[in-house]
């Protein structure tokens, strides 16, 4: 439940104010549960993932949580992992790690970054904070000094990926070569980046930002002991000289001043511990990485995080354990000065509209009362607020304090905004907040507006008044209201899916619509506008110039100026490449429904690709793959996006022609492994099958689940379904008993994973009751079929096709029984 607080407070003379619960009001805007430990905690309400994959990491960051939430989340069967939650610097946090006694490595993370999506598929961004061996680099100009206890952030670092799987690749005449030199993963989300970026800038005093959160928990107690620093005394690194012993290098301990630093720049992954000098050495200067750790390769793919370490050894044989209580303090410390640069997603519920509501309903009915107003977005901009008051009082600003507690000041109201940032309204040891300037006087009431439940508790302890979330019906009428049209928009379906995209969010849903009526667009460049539209009824994303309408013309270019100066489309670079937000494009559809358009826009865009992929007309196609690089991986994305497009209409022979020219490509650019190479494979024998090219599809099928068992945890859902394809083409190859062994499996798996009612497990249900059927094992057929007949009963409508071919088939079964 997201939650608002109201808080209304009448403040005391004499300088103590008074505890007496009907003074005390507040507004809040976070979900938590209250003190309940056996609530149910609602995913939906948590936006932020942070993985800590050993026990003293989560331990660290659970330490950082400014609150922990009471209660649980719920499971099902399958699930196999449990999760903190919490709150930090305004976010609803998730924190996720290792079950006790698993193995650590790529696999595990990949298996838990699996379970996080399911259980959390609305979450905004991810972080993967812990430990990591550092890989200084003493012969370097400047020399990379890295120590015990310092953080490694990845970043890019020009060709280089920040996050490299160094033993993901292939062994080569010219020895081992990583997959796409290690550009195979993901890059993290650039909300994370930029707030990286934030902290980066201010490099070489960035760990004066997070050094005060380390400090809060140093003396926190963990199973073996506290976080504090070992001492620089203990921090040994040796040099590796073959043929001789290792050696210690002497270096000059840091000053107390400048005892931590941050070392930003790509970080090796891979799924052995590494306790060997001379092979770190080597994967840092093959790879220029700062660090190795062992989770990020298999969680970058599901979830791209932003990779977070504090160094606990060197990679070499001296490594133990003695480190990374405080190395992963540190990370953790790093990690919540990332959150603190990101505003938090749940602004926008509408605090301060509800606050000034009632700011004016308070000058209509109490005019005698002043107002004033106090943004709290940073100590400067209280103290611009307050400056600004006392001028309009005519006070000095010595007085500015006794005239308003007086009763000469008269009786006010004072509304503090978005007081958010517990530190800065309460203040530190070393640093008074905001609170300290706050008047006093039984002739003041206080508003106040926040989104930190704990921000309200400690500034009132009673008359908290929570604001729910808008509901469906209520989000509605404000996106009718809001659109300068007046039209009720028909399609349900679709508007409840805008406003699930939009979370129901009063400013989401007011920005959105304010693009809908920019009337500069609307009256100055119908060009814009057409084009706006058709770029609503394609993929959102990579969409390349040459397939808009007019590409060529300057009107066009003029468009797409516009729109891009609307933040309508936003261009990749210096290509002729853009991306259109999802909401924009879903609130755009919207527009053009309730002006009546949407069909023929729908129509002009099917006619646009049509003229562009004519399915008879091999020479247009050559054409259109000119204007591409054949391996532009954008280009690779169209065309196997298109190509599913086709084969979900069943036009099979262009659906072949199109995704064997990807595969053909692919196969000649990437590895055999690459995951959208064997997407594109998999797809490949997809329609093979649809167009009964059994062998073909079996042999394409049999080498994607080969591959993908390599690389994939038995449970990744593209792994099953390349296996359940493959038993659906040994079905009709009259493989049955291949076919049985393949789908128990898979059955068993998913049923481990997916709730009953999934698709895909009631899918593979069925196509295994089918095969018990070819089998003669009738009694094994019924009570499989029984079971997904009853399940599809309570999901579909009667006359769903699935559900209908499901009871069809039951029927037959027990007539087989009969005869």
């Amino acid at each position: 439940m997201q939650q608002l607080l109201f808080l209304r407070r009448p403040i005391c003379s004499g300088g103590h104010r008074e505890s007496s619960a009907n003074l005390r009001h507040t507004i809040h805007g976070m979900a938590t549960s209250q003190g309940d430990p056996a609530a149910i905690l609602d995913p939906k309400d948590y936006a932020v993932v942070w993985i800590a994959p050993l026990e003293i990491e989560a331990k660290a960051a659970l330490y950082m949580l400014d609150e922990q939430h009471q209660g649980r989340f719920a499971v099902d069967h399958g699930d196999e992992y449990v999760f903190h939650a919490g709150s930090m610097c305004g976010h609803n946090v998730v924190i996720a790690t290792f079950p006790a006694g698993q193995e650590y490595g790529t696999g595990s993370a990949a298996a838990l970054a699996s379970q996080i999506l399911k259980c959390f598929p609305h979450h905004w961004f991810g972080l993967l904070v812990g430990v990591a061996a550092g890989l200084p680099d003493l012969s370097c100009n400047p020399p990379r000094d890295i120590r015990l206890g310092d953080v490694l952030v990845s970043l890019p670092e020009g060709e280089r990926a920040g996050i490299i799987a160094y033993d993901l690749g292939k062994e080569t005449d010219d020895g081992f070569q990583p997959l796409r030199y290690g550009h195979v993963l993901t890059t993290t989300k650039p909300i994370v980046r930029s707030a990286i970026g934030r902290i980066k800038i201010q490099a070489p005093n960035d760990a004066a930002i997070f050094l005060p959160y380390y400090e809060k928990i140093r003396d926190r107690e963990h199973a073996n002991g506290t976080f504090t620093d070992p001492g620089q005394d203990r921090d040994r690194l040796y040099s590796t000289n073959e043929g001789r012993p290792d050696e210690l290098v002497e270096r000059v301990q840091r000053p107390d001043s400048a005892r931590t630093r941050v070392w930003y720049g790509p970080i090796g992954s891979g799924d052995k511990l590494l306790k060997n000098a001379q092979r770190r050495n080597e994967l840092r200067d093959k790879y220029g990485v700062i660090g190795l750790e062992m989770e990020a390769a298999g969680t970058m793919n599901r979830i791209p995080v932003g990779v977070i370490r504090g160094v606990c050894d060197y990679g070499d044989q001296q490594k133990n354990k003695e480190w990374q209580p405080y190395a992963a303090a540190m990370a953790a410390a790093y990690a919540k000065a990332v959150l603190r640069e990101i505003s938090p997603a749940k602004s926008g519920i509408g605090k301060t509209q509800i606050a000034l509501r009632f700011a004016y309903d308070i000058k209509e009915s109490r005019p005698d009362y002043s107002i004033f107003w106090v943004p709290v977005l940073s100590h400067s901009s209280v103290e611009q607020a307050y400056v600004e008051i006392a001028r309009k009082l005519g006070v000095q600003k010595k007085t500015d304090d006794e005239d308003i507690n007086s009763d000469k000041g008269g009786k006010w109201l004072l509304v503090i905004d978005n007081a958010d940032d517990q530190e800065l309204f309460f203040g530190s040891d070393d640093k008074a907040g905001i609170e300290e300037y706050i008047p006093e006087s039984e002739n003041g009431l206080i508003l106040l507006t926040t989104r930190s439940r704990q921000v309200a508790v400690q500034f009132t302890q009673s008359n908290i008044v929570d604001i729910e979330e808008m509901d469906s019906n209520e989000a509605t009428l404000l996106l009718q209201k809001s659109l300068t049209q007046r039209q009720t928009p028909q399609d349900e379906a679709l508007v409840e899916d805008l406003l699930i995209q939009l979370t129901y969010l009063p400013l989401a849903i007011t920005q959105a619509v304010a693009y809908l009526n920019q009337t500069k667009v609307l009256k100055s460049d119908p060009i814009a506008i057409d084009l706006l539209s058709f770029t609503a009824y394609i993929e959102p994303k990579a969409i390349p110039q040459w397939i808009m309408p007019g590409s060529e013309s300057e009107e066009t270019e003029w468009a797409i100026g516009i729109l891009c100066g609307f933040s309508f489309l936003v261009r990749r670079g210096d290509d002729d490449i853009f991306d259109m937000h999802s909401l924009v494009h879903l609130a755009t559809r919207e527009w053009l429904k309730t002006q009546g358009r949407h069909e023929r826009v729908a129509y002009d865009a099917i006619r646009r690709f049509n003229d562009i992929f004519p399915s008879n007309d091999r020479e247009n196609l050559a054409v259109e793959r000119e204007t591409l690089d054949e391996k532009d991986h954008d280009r690779l994305t169209s065309e196997h996006e298109l190509a599913r497009a086709y084969l979900n209409n069943r036009r099979i022979k262009e659906v072949i022609e199109m995704f064997e020219y990807v595969v053909a490509v692919q196969r000649e650019t990437l590895d055999e492994k690459d995951h959208s190479r064997l997407a594109s494979e998999h797809e490949l024998a997809r329609a093979y099958l649809q167009d009964q090219r059994i062998e073909k599809a079996i042999e394409m099928f049999e080498h994607v689940v080969a591959m993908r068992r390599e690389t994939l945890d038995e449970k990744d859902h593209s792994r099953l379904a390349s296996e359940h394809m493959l038993a659906g083409a040994y079905l009709k190859d009259r493989r049955i008993k291949e076919a049985i062994e393949m789908l128990e499996y898979v059955v068993a798996t998913r049923g481990e994973t997916l709730d009953e009612k999934d698709h895909s497990r009631l899918a593979s249900e069925h196509m295994l009751a089918s095969a018990y059927l070819e089998d003669r094992r009738i009694k094994e057929a019924i009570e499989m079929l029984e079971h997904v007949v009853a399940v599809e009963a309570q999901i579909y409508a009667e006359d769903d096709p699935e559900r209908v071919l499901s009871a069809e088939l039951l029927a037959e079964t027990y007539a087989t029984r009969i005869v």
